[in-house]
């Protein structure tokens, strides 16, 4: 009998120790912002991605946003962003209000916004270009109207 109750305090224990939160994460290690996913590109750069920061800034206080990738050029603003999996059933709606409010912000942009994972990955590689310094005025311009007609011929 006495070893029963051993085996069940100990195994109390454990379940305890296992369903304890991990308190000792900080989120600023795994490059994350109350939760959001996104790196500043470099102003200094050629290519100034000014807006692409404050856009990027700007829907960093949404919750249901995990990533969020973005680049301009002077008429064009692409963002990319990826939602909590349980938000996705909002995804419509999340996406027409972010757009809503994204061309407001930025009037004297073309604002595109998409939560295609195709357009999602594209845009990152473009940001990681832009911020090593890989790619040309000219050749950002190319891609992001590349990335609006894939953009539109979803849609």
């Amino acid at each position: 009998m006495n070893s029963y109750q051993i085996l069940f305090t100990l195994g109390i224990i454990f379940f305890l120790f296992g369903c304890n939160p991990n308190t000792d994460s900080d989120p600023s290690q795994n490059g994350q912002i109350d939760g959001v996913n996104f790196t500043n590109i470099s102003t200094e750069a050629s290519i100034d991605q000014s807006v692409s920061n404050s856009a990027k800034q700007s829907l960093s206080q949404h919750k249901e946003i995990t990533n969020i990738y973005a680049v301009n050029t002077e008429g064009d603003l692409v963002i990319a962003i990826e939602v909590h999996h349980n938000e996705r059933f909002k995804l419509a709606k999340i996406r027409k209000n972010l757009h809503k409010k994204m061309e407001k912000v930025f009037r004297d942009h073309k604002v595109q916004l998409s939560t295609d994972q195709k357009i999602v990955i594209e845009t990152k590689r473009l940001e990681k270009q832009i911020q090593n310094r890989d790619i040309s005025k000219k050749k950002l311009e190319k891609e992001v109207k590349h990335l609006i007609k894939l953009m539109n011929e979803q849609t």
